[in-house]
């Protein structure tokens, strides 16, 4: 039993432990720290799901298809990683949308800034 628990009880009564108290509340304070405990917990739970959620810039490759965020020297941008087709199983390629002065689509393994996706499509 917590502290708040056993200080409520007492203020509650001497025998509010075993379920007499003066105002018939124990059974309230009870429920209520419970709510509480619970609420707490499935705020952890929206806390961990919203932290997996979040995109981290990483230096890993990425590996699936899809619309990444691309970052060297401290500039951002969004890039559209895709095979290449002009070849059937070669290495991925990271299409910018700003014209660059290699062209404007590049071998993911050639690059060497950080990345973070793929996004997720956003729902309705």
């Amino acid at each position: 039993m917590s502290e708040a628990t056993k200080a409520a009880l007492r203020w509650l009564g001497s025998d509010a432990e075993h379920g007499f108290d003066r105002f018939g509340a124990v059974g309230i304070v009870r429920n209520l720290l419970s709510e509480i405990a619970g609420m707490q917990a499935d705020a952890k739970a929206l806390r961990d799901k919203l932290d997996a959620a979040m995109l981290r810039w990483t230096t890993e490759l990425p590996t699936r298809l899809g619309w990444y965020w691309y970052r060297e020297d401290g500039h951002a941008t969004i890039v559209k990683v895709a095979p290449d087709p002009m070849y059937i199983n070669r290495p991925l390629r990271a299409q910018f949308a700003e014209p660059l002065p290699a062209g404007d689509c590049i071998r993911v393994d050639e690059l060497d800034g950080d990345w973070a996706g793929p996004l997720e499509e956003p729902v309705e």
